[in-house]
């Protein structure tokens, strides 16, 4: 079976390039290991904020994991930016996935109402993250081929708005 999505992988999205926002340094590693089985290439992660504005600079990725844990009250600001089109290396088309551990239905309320295009609670497989991050490069090239001819506006936010307090 995951030789089956080794090959969509690679025939689907290999040259879409994806970061990885969490502290943990196990599920970072699961992570790439099951972005990788599914063929994307182009992988990069970071433990805060901040390091996600500044890897996004170089990397300039078309999906982004970010890590939502209860009392991120910078991630929905974060999020509303990247969506303006506010946030240097970040396109507004990017696919968006938020990665968390298990929340209460009041915890899950400011998550569901972000423009993101997906949610995944672990505990965390292979199988789930690769469907997780093709369903997000899928929605990424539609809204490519939507946007095709339109230009997207020059970003310019500082970085230092986002830094932990």
């Amino acid at each position: 079976m995951i030789s089956n999505n080794i090959v969509l992988g690679e025939t689907a999205h290999p040259q879409m390039s994806i970061l990885i926002q969490n502290q943990n340094h196990f599920y970072k590693r699961l992570m790439r290991a099951s972005l990788h089985s599914y063929g994307f290439r182009e992988i990069a992660d970071c433990e805060d904020l901040e390091g996600l504005i500044s890897r996004s600079l170089a990397l300039r990725p078309r999906v982004i994991l970010i890590d939502w844990q209860p009392g991120d009250f910078e991630h929905p600001l974060l999020i509303k930016e990247i969506r303006k089109g506010n946030i240097r290396g970040l396109r507004p088309d990017c696919g968006i996935v938020i990665t968390s551990t298990l929340l209460t239905k009041e915890e899950l309320k400011p998550i569901l109402a972000q423009p993101i295009d997906g949610l995944m609670l672990a505990p965390y497989s292979t199988k789930l993250i690769g469907r997780y991050v093709m369903r997000a490069a899928e929605i990424v090239t539609k809204r490519q081929s939507e946007l095709q001819g339109s230009v997207l506006p020059e970003v310019t936010a500082p970085i230092a708005r986002f830094k932990r307090r």
